[in-house]
């Protein structure tokens, strides 16, 4: 939850600026995305661990879809630009 909270909160503030001010301030955005890798690759681990014992991974993998949205969002610029 954490990641993605702070990547809306820092997406918000970077909106704030123009120009060359957005440029200077979007290095912020990389903090919650280098934070979600640890919790998203936990959460994968998790979620596979869950599916071999048979039990339903559904609460683990939307705890981990909710921590990757940040990199979802980074691999999507990546993709588009």
């Amino acid at each position: 939850m954490l990641p993605g909270m702070s990547f809306v909160g820092l997406l918000a503030y970077v909106a704030r600026f123009d120009g060359w001010g957005a440029w200077g301030a979007a290095p912020l955005l990389l903090v919650p995305v280098l934070l979600s890798l640890p919790i998203t690759g936990a959460g994968l681990m998790r979620w596979r661990r869950a599916r071999a014992r048979g039990e339903s991974g559904v609460v683990s993998a939307l705890l981990t879809l909710t921590a990757a949205i940040p990199l979802l969002w980074l691999g999507w610029r990546l993709i588009v630009s």
